[in-house]
């Protein structure tokens, strides 16, 4: 199931508080827990950011808690925070720079004094998602989805150019830029973007204002691909980019009319400013 009610997504927000209600949910609705998994990440990670200089402003007052016995792992409970930011809050306040923060993270047993050792272990194994293990899902997540799409178009005998291949010639560049256009619904698609990441009205309204619409000025329409599925309504086009799913792929058809495709370079001027339809505005 790629697609989702908002109805479903709002019951799944209100009751993924935890990592461990994933199993239960992922039941109890008939979704993959990995769907799941990536919709907790994302409520996690913008609640953390939200709230991170509200945490932040009280690190003296946690690093004299923590100077005087309390766990890290109390400090994150009682402020509903990560376990792993929570402690890069506090440590930094008098005990490790940024850089030893996260070296003595990646790997807690070479760390010295018993206490912060034993703690920084608990800390790491609670966390899914800021530890380097969480950190490590996400980043095989979006390796992957780049994987299977460039899979996809290599059975259909597709050739394409990668943001490797693009890097330094334009401001930013798509995952996938084809060589010749595919259609979709009658229009052209000049290029593929590939997230591995559940698109809900933040994320896509986040993704278009950032990259999309940068791409469809520099290269023309193209086709952004959640794998781990969108919001009902949220598919289809918007302005010169389609958001689809994976079995959007399925859709694409050679141009019924041959040629190839527009040559890529970046608008003569600006692009205009631009708001997705229905989607929340974000400053």
């Amino acid at each position: 199931m790629h697609i989702i009610s908002q109805g479903l997504y709002d019951d799944l927000q209100a009751h993924l508080n935890r990592h461990s209600d994933i199993p239960a949910l992922a039941k109890e609705h008939g979704l993959p827990e990995d769907t799941l998994l990536v919709i907790y990440t994302q409520k996690v990670t913008r609640d953390a950011t939200r709230r991170y200089y509200r945490v932040k402003g009280r690190a003296r007052k946690f690093y004299q808690q923590w100077r005087s016995g309390k766990p890290l792992m109390h400090i994150s409970a009682e402020n509903r925070y990560p376990p792993v930011l929570t402690a890069f809050i506090v440590l930094l306040e008098g005990e490790l720079t940024r850089k030893e923060f996260w070296r003595l993270v990646a790997n807690p047993d070479r760390v010295g004094d018993a206490r912060l050792r034993r703690e920084l272990r608990e800390i790491v194994r609670a966390d899914p998602i800021y530890s380097p293990a969480g950190n490590d899902v996400q980043v095989a997540r979006g390796r992957e989805g780049e994987r299977r799409l460039q899979e996809w178009l290599d059975r259909r005998g597709l050739t394409y150019r990668t943001e490797v291949d693009l890097r330094g010639k334009f401001p930013k560049t798509p995952d996938v830029l084809l060589d010749s256009p595919l259609e979709l619904d009658g229009t052209k698609v000049f290029w593929i973007e590939s997230k591995g990441n559940f698109g809900d009205k933040v994320e896509v309204g986040r993704n278009l204002k950032k990259q999309l619409w940068s791409y469809a000025d520099m290269f023309g329409p193209g086709l952004v691909i959640y794998w781990y599925g969108v919001i009902d309504g949220l598919q289809g086009r918007t302005d010169d980019v389609f958001v689809g799913v994976p079995e959007t792929l399925d859709g694409l058809v050679s141009p019924r009319e041959g040629g190839a495709a527009v040559a890529a370079s970046p608008p003569a001027e600006a692009p205009r400013p631009r708001e997705p339809p229905g989607l929340p505005h974000h400053r």
